[in-house]
């Protein structure tokens, strides 16, 4: 939701059923941003942080001009076709029955069904669909720095920042530093939930989804945690 309190447009669509299935290019993204723009900090502010969609949209359209190629294509043929994660691709759309994906649910008490959302309101930001199994192997490679021809990226991607916030206590570009070593990262649509975390050292990686925006999936994720800690997999 923008800063000037003026609903979000998946916010929007939570409360109106044609904004749901309503489709919007990258510009349109970025377009609301900026109509509806009001800075939380001015940048570089010390100790000032906050999590935007906006930001990976603008990633996605760089990419794009960089590579000359839509994000779909790069995605594809960088990540998921070498990792081999053969039921994950880009969709800008709403999901197709053929999909095969369970029906979502915004929150409890599930009244409002997310099935129709369109994902082009996520775009870089969350328009992918994908398994457990193919989404470890992503965590899995990009945490042990195997996606980067370059190791020093990787490395860059992991200077964080603290936010205040109990849930993502530090930030990094695109990684969430869960405790010391143990790197992450968790996301929400509006009808599904996941959250991704990652053990280096035991090559152990964690992967929740649960089809509500709203969930306690991540208690169960917390649970199989401590279960492995107790069995001595992972570390305190």
């Amino acid at each position: 939701m923008p800063p000037n309190g003026t609903p979000g447009l998946m916010e929007g669509a939570v409360s109106d059923s044609a904004m749901m299935s309503a489709g919007y290019t990258p510009e349109d993204l970025v377009e609301f941003a900026l109509v509806h723009r009001q800075p939380y900090f001015v940048p570089g502010a010390e100790g000032a942080w906050s999590y935007s969609n906006t930001g990976y949209v603008l990633m996605g359209q760089i990419i794009e001009r960089i590579t000359g190629k839509p994000l779909e294509s790069v995605f594809e043929e960088r990540i998921f076709g070498p990792l081999g994660m053969s039921h994950t691709f880009f969709w800008s759309d709403v999901p197709r029955p053929h999909f095969g994906l369970p029906r979502s649910y915004f929150a409890p008490p599930f009244e409002i069904d997310a099935t129709g959302w369109n994902m082009s309101q996520g775009w870089a930001a969350g328009a992918v669909i994908s398994t457990a199994h193919d989404m470890t192997l992503f965590v899995s490679a990009l945490l042990e720095g195997r996606l980067f021809r370059d190791r020093s990226t990787f490395d860059v991607m992991q200077e964080t920042v603290p936010t205040g916030s109990p849930v993502i206590p530090r930030y990094g570009l695109g990684l969430i530093e869960i405790n010391p070593g143990l790197w992450g990262h968790g996301g929400q649509t509006l009808g599904f939930l996941s959250d991704t975390a990652y053990f280096p050292g035991e090559n152990i990686a964690i992967v929740a989804w649960a089809n509500s925006a709203r969930s306690l999936s991540g208690t169960a994720a917390i649970a199989v945690s401590n279960i492995l800690k107790s069995a001595g997999a992972i570390p305190e």
